[in-house]
């Protein structure tokens, strides 16, 4: 497969990743540095919109900078929204079950990483809508 350019494509790959791993085994499956693996494509989201904002606004760089993070950080949470819902809805060979699926996280101190950790959080936080509690992924914070 071709490298994802963004956070939202990142984390769309990754469901599907999941999914066909656990359709090949039995047990959890888990991403041991998950704010690190996914920090650079929060990064390429984040050049992606200062770019496209530099062309359309034509304005000094440290406010296409603050707009630019705002972007990302929606899209971030967009993305992560999306992957706590494909966790709790993919289904596996396995029948109705859908993978058990665990992030670690917590290790990246860069902005990006923050940024996946932070959203992470707040999408587990939102919850599947109704009320309805995710149950996947499993979020175990790691602390150095």
């Amino acid at each position: 497969m071709r490298e994802p350019n963004s956070i939202m494509s990142a984390l769309a790959l990754t469901a599907i990743a999941l999914q066909a791993s656990q359709n090949m085994q039995h047990g959890g499956q888990s991403i041991p540095l998950f704010d690190f693996y996914l920090a650079p494509y929060v990064r390429k989201t984040f050049d992606k919109h200062k770019a496209y904002l530099k062309d359309a606004l034509r304005t000094d760089d440290d406010k296409l900078s603050i707009l630019a993070w705002e972007l990302t950080d929606r899209d971030t949470f967009q993305a992560m929204e999306a992957f706590v819902h494909n966790a709790n809805s993919m289904a596996s060979r396995g029948g109705c079950q859908v993978p058990f699926v665990s992030v670690n996280f917590g290790m990246d101190t860069s902005a990006e990483g923050r940024c996946v950790s932070k959203n992470l959080l707040k999408a587990m936080e939102a919850g599947l809508g109704n009320g309805e509690t995710a149950i996947f992924p499993i979020c175990i914070l790691q602390v150095k």
